[in-house]
């Protein structure tokens, strides 16, 4: 099952229930993202991915089971990101550098390298394979949703600190977006 999408200059990398596949647009295939090990070298990289995003450093792609791995450059291979103890369990940018993660013990703000943090704001939040987490440049607003069933939350970004936001949000977000000038989201019906 395909689970997210991330377009980059050179092809489309794609996060799935079987790891990460990249599809190459100069000879149209599929090639399997690997993952450096310290016994063997590279091996390749298995397990559910949630959600894969892009920014100036490189590749980010959070698994199922909490962890963000960054691929920087053309070789494919994923690298294990130092969380400092904190799973994520959805990523996305904010602006154009940083990354912002949720995960079950709150909301993060992550500098461009998706390992120094900038902000936690601590908080027990659910944890579902449908979460997802969108920054809307046009709100100024940092949505997070779990699908079905579940309450949504926003924040605001001030001075790079994440502060819960009173911006209405529909329970059951599964997806938002900006589009032009303007936002739209998805709720669960």
């Amino acid at each position: 099952v395909v689970r997210a999408l991330c377009p980059v200059d050179d092809g489309i990398w794609i996060a799935t229930d079987n790891g990460i596949d990249f599809y190459s647009m100069a000879d149209g295939l599929f090639h399997h993202a690997m993952t450096k090990d310290p016994k063997n070298g590279t091996k390749p990289l298995k397990g559910r991915f949630n959600h894969i995003v892009r920014n100036l450093k490189g590749v980010f792609a959070v698994s199922n089971d909490g962890k963000m791995y960054r691929c920087v450059g053309n070789d494919r291979c994923f690298t294990p990101v130092n969380q400092h103890g904190i799973p994520c369990n959805a990523v996305t940018t904010y602006r154009d550098d940083m990354l912002a993660a949720t995960g079950p013990r709150g909301v993060c703000l992550l500098a461009d390298d998706g390992e120094t943090v900038i902000d936690h704001l601590p908080l027990t939040m659910v944890t579902t394979s449908l979460v997802n987490i969108y920054y809307s440049k046009n709100k100024n607003i940092l949505y997070v949703g779990y699908g079905i069933g579940y309450k949504s939350l926003a924040f605001r970004i001030e001075n790079n600190r994440i502060k819960p936001s009173d911006e209405p949000v529909p329970n059951g977000l599964m997806a938002t977006t900006d589009h032009g000038s303007k936002f739209a989201y998805l709720p669960n019906a």
